[in-house]
């Protein structure tokens, strides 16, 4: 067997068109791709995180517009309900208001009424007249005469409003007399 030789190998090699590349050299080269891939690999991992960091970005604002737009959504529709639960009560308030006025009209009918009949003589035109707080202190005047009592109403006229009797003063008069003896 013939030995093979480094002269011979490359000198078979030179036939064939092929280059011979020595192994320190392809080791040399080997580190400096591997150089080379581990900068590119960082630079990746650089660009991915960036990427990840803008895709995160993209979802927060798309949630964030789901969001508004499902607040928007109610607000419109509670803003529809809104202006026609005002337009309801509104409603209400008008009945309610005209509702309390004829109830107040009806109490002040009653108390004017119940006045005349404490007090006969009163002219109704003038109760119509009169405040509901001048019909206030009516009432306490009359509830503070004695039981039994009537007043009378001399129509404003400062008259004496007694219609007292002149035999009731002098059996008063008389009782004193009676007593001092």
């Amino acid at each position: 067997m013939d030995e093979i030789t480094v002269e011979l190998a490359l000198k078979t090699l030179g036939d064939s068109g092929k280059k011979y590349v020595p192994e320190s050299d392809l080791i040399a080269a080997k580190k400096g791709l591997e150089d080379r891939l581990s900068g590119v690999q960082g630079e990746l991992a650089t660009s991915k995180a960036d990427l990840d960091s803008r895709h995160q970005d993209v979802l927060n604002a798309q949630a964030a517009l789901k969001e508004a737009e499902g607040k928007l959504s109610t607000l419109s529709g509670s803003t529809t309900k809104s202006a026609e639960e005002n337009k309801g009560l509104k409603q209400q308030l008008v009945e309610a208001t005209k509702s309390r006025e004829d109830a107040v009209s009806r109490l002040l009918g009653l108390r004017r009424l119940a006045i005349t009949a404490k007090i006969p003589k009163m002219d109704q035109a003038e109760l119509e007249k009169m405040t509901p707080e001048q019909l206030d202190a009516l009432e306490t005047t009359i509830k503070h005469l004695p039981d039994g009592t009537k007043p009378t109403y001399d129509g404003g006229s400062g008259g004496g409003g007694g219609g007292s009797d002149l035999s009731a003063r002098k059996k008063i008069v008389a009782g004193l007399g009676d007593r001092d003896k």
